[in-house]
């Protein structure tokens, strides 16, 4: 607004300046030089996949993998993965009763190891052979058969090792329960003890 209170109309080639609308589309009307288009970046340069020939073939096994396969195989990973802590002595606790059980011992998860190893080299051997040896096919399709069994010696091996926590964890309870039962029996006889002195002054008092 000028100070005799009248507004100024400005011009500026084809735009007409009035109001301050008309002044911030002028602006950023000219912020965009003529000439450059601007294009959205496609998904695909985004995030280009980058994984190695091994990484993709390898995930289309996984992919092929039924859940009990994976969760299997998650199951001896995470164990092996997760070393012994060396908890302290807990009664209470499955966790520090798991890390000293008799069974897990360095030769125990060397096996698994080994399990995982296999099923590992296997698949990396089938791998090769497809990418690099396709016409081969009868030695593809004998360790796709290779893979199917490793696979099903993993799900044993997971098997077993739930089956040996989930043994642990009935052994916390009977012994919890059987704590809980002393301890009852305990305040039982503390009970009958002050039941029998209650009698006993009730029948002083009678005589």
């Amino acid at each position: 607004m000028s100070k005799n209170g009248n507004e100024k109309e400005l011009n500026f080639g084809d735009i007409e300046v009035k109001t301050f609308e008309d002044a911030l589309l002028l602006i950023f009307s000219n912020t965009t030089p003529i000439g450059i288009a601007i294009e959205p970046i496609s998904d695909d340069e985004d995030d280009p996949d980058d994984r190695s020939e091994y990484e993709k073939e390898r995930d289309i096994i996984f992919g092929l993998m039924s859940d009990k396969e994976i969760e299997a195989y998650d199951t001896l990973d995470n164990f092996i993965n997760s070393p012994k802590i060396d908890y302290p002595e807990d009664f209470d606790s499955i966790d520090a009763r798991i890390d000293q059980a008799e069974w897990n011992t360095e030769e125990y998860r060397a096996e698994l190891v080994h399990v995982l190893a296999e099923f590992e080299a296997t698949v990396a051997y089938y791998i090769t052979i497809k990418t690099h040896m396709p016409e081969r096919s009868t030695d593809i399709a004998e360790e796709l058969d290779g893979i199917q069994r490793c696979l099903d010696k993993i799900r044993v091996c997971a098997r077993k090792h739930q089956v040996l926590e989930k043994i642990e964890m009935a052994n916390l309870r009977m012994d919890l329960a059987s704590c809980e039962m002393n301890d009852a029996f305990v305040e039982r006889e503390t009970l009958q003890d002050q039941l029998h002195e209650l009698y006993e002054l009730y029948a002083d008092d009678e005589d």
